[in-house]
């Protein structure tokens, strides 16, 4: 129904022609209006995706079998890497990196919107608007991001299962885990715009509008976490025990808007009156996206490490004092893997207005 009656609300604005009013200026020249309704119907396209750089290089046994540190094996280098060394070890499985997850469709949510515009009346038809309209809303991470996790943890467990029941391993596990957490969003508009009143019909004016301003996009927005941890003895004897997390974390920012929409007013008495108002903003997309990979080891004893003699090489360690590190060993703090394109975003209102 709310979609219904904004496409009603455009259809009239855009069909309806602007009448040669009189140019004479109106009794009352300033109007305030108090307003609440919703935002609904959001869509997002364009934007960068940007993966962070290899690590840099770590000591190996040989220089014709390279490492590098990795942050984790779940994405961008990390997941070519390990999937380098499965295609060296005839492994059937592959990670399924999160790369394609790194986007703002990854969240989702209504909004309720409440408001107050000020309005100064010009020469007919036109008036001045400035508007501030605050809207707030929980956020749930989308089920097209939670399955791509999901995807991720299976084909991880299955990979590594695989790996570690090769060479001088013994008891190898692995234990995966996917975790959300919901979030919620604050949105601050400011506009201005400039609206022009058309042909009545009955007791309806219907107008249209056209602006622009700031959006500020804020609050503890919905974020994403795997862990995956592996363990195992080399030869029985040396316990190694590495633990991989990665979050994906959404941010709000302020970008500038443009406006534009109508409405249909009716005055109730020369004083006050009631106003549906539909409208469209269109801008840059005010959400980004960033990874935050935090790998650890558990240091044990007796202290030895080992590699794979492939390209690249795949180290592990349980102690500095081998003078190897393992291959997972990087880190990413807060790296924007996501920002930039656009959002356009729709929203209906019910107000009423007080004259003076």
């Amino acid at each position: 129904m709310l979609r219904q009656a904004f496409l009603y609300t455009i259809a009239i604005v855009c069909t309806v022609p602007v009448p040669a009013f009189a140019q004479a200026a109106p009794a009352t020249k300033w109007e305030v209006e108090g307003l609440a309704g919703v935002a609904f119907g959001r869509v997002d396209w364009g934007g960068t995706t940007t993966l962070p750089p290899a690590g840099a290089p770590i000591p190996t046994s040989s220089p014709v079998f390279p490492s590098w540190r990795v942050a984790s094996w779940t994405f961008g280098d990390g997941a070519d890497f390990l999937n380098r060394v499965a295609g060296e070890f005839d492994a059937a499985g592959r990670i399924t990196p999160l790369d394609a997850l790194f986007k703002p469709m990854g969240i989702s949510g209504g909004q309720f919107q409440t408001g107050v515009r000020i309005r100064r009346a010009l020469q007919r038809p036109y008036a001045l608007e400035i508007g501030v309209e605050f809207g707030a809303s929980p956020l749930t991470v989308s089920g097209d991001l939670r399955d791509g996790l999901n995807a991720t943890a299976a084909s991880y467990s299955a990979l590594f299962q695989e790996i570690l029941s090769t060479g001088p391993l013994t008891s190898p596990a692995v234990t995966t885990d996917v975790a959300t957490a919901t979030g919620s969003a604050h949105e601050f508009v400011l506009t201005g715009a400039l609206s022009a009143d058309t042909r009545p019909f009955g007791k309806f004016v219907p107008y249209g509008i056209a602006g622009g301003g700031l959006l500020r996009h804020s609050g503890d927005l919905a974020s994403a976490t795997f862990t995956g941890n592996y363990s195992f003895r080399i030869r029985g004897t040396v316990p190694i025990n590495e633990t991989d997390t990665a979050s994906i974390d959404y941010r709000g920012k302020t970008t500038w808007v443009a406006l534009f929409g109508g409405g249909l007013r009716r005055d109730i008495s020369p004083k006050w009156g009631i106003r549906i108002d539909g409208r469209v903003l269109l801008g840059p997309n005010p959400t980004s996206v960033e990874i935050t990979a935090t790998p650890s080891r558990v240091s044990s004893s007796p202290a030895d490490f080992i590699e794979s003699f492939t390209y690249p090489s795949l180290v592990f360690s349980n102690s500095d004092s081998t003078g190897r590190v393992s291959t997972l060993s990087g880190s990413e703090d807060g790296f924007e893997v996501f920002t930039g394109g656009w959002q356009m975003r729709t929203r209906l209102t019910f107000g009423a207005f007080w004259r003076f």
